[in-house]
């Protein structure tokens, strides 16, 4: 019983913390008219940093837990491209540059909104009730959300790609590195976003039928 309520605390403050990211990444894409003054692009570096040290403790306890490599893959590049960045950020002086670099971040950000829904099947799973209606209910609200993730990584990367939009990107150095890492970024969680939309329609048809409704 203890061992299930230090589970439930651990997924609940897992939950709070990507959920507060994923609040400031959709504020960010709900409204533009906050992101042009330099005071919202600090708060947005802070958000940042808070992004990358969560990612680095969820790497320590995924491999504790002994998760997949796909998780491995996305806290390493999340957590390898975000520090990248901000370091990068850090040596131009090129307002228009640093607010591009700082809205693409927060753009991904949005995409950590299904992450609360995987804690929860989390959290069924360890507790044997993956087999569950409440499971299958989860499962079901997990396609829509990497369904989004989908389509804002690849929003962000054509506009990534797209000089004329982006005209700070081609004019440095730092610009163009930041455009090949965050397109590189964007293409990975795409693949990723992929592999766990075929992991959750197979889970969805298994707990179907376990429950018998197919």
């Amino acid at each position: 019983m203890q061992g299930s309520v230090n589970l439930l605390l651990y997924r609940s403050g897992k939950s709070l913390v990507q959920g507060y990211l994923a609040y400031q990444g959709c504020r960010h894409l709900l409204y533009p008219m906050l992101h042009n003054n330099e005071l919202y692009v600090s708060n947005c570096e802070r958000t940042g940093w808070i992004f990358v040290v969560f990612n680095t403790l969820d790497e320590v306890a995924a491999i504790i837990n002994g998760d997949g490599i796909d998780s491995h893959i996305h806290h390493i590049l999340c957590v390898a491209m975000g520090a990248a960045n901000f370091a990068l950020m850090r040596t131009t002086g090129d307002y228009e540059l640093r607010r591009t670099m700082m809205d693409a971040f927060m753009v991904l950000l949005a995409n950590e909104c299904v992450t609360p829904a995987f804690n929860v099947y989390a959290f069924l799973k360890q507790i044997g009730q993956q087999n569950s209606l409440k499971a299958l209910l989860v499962l079901i609200s997990v396609v829509p959300m990497l369904k989004f993730r989908v389509a804002n990584s690849i929003t962000l990367l054509l506009r990534l790609l797209d000089g004329h939009r982006n005209p700070a990107i081609a004019r440095s150095v730092v610009g163009m590195a930041f455009q090949w890492s965050m397109s590189t970024l964007c293409l990975t969680l795409v693949a990723l976003d992929a592999i766990w939309m075929h992991w959750a329609f197979g889970k969805i048809y298994r707990v179907s039928q376990t429950l018998r409704l197919m």
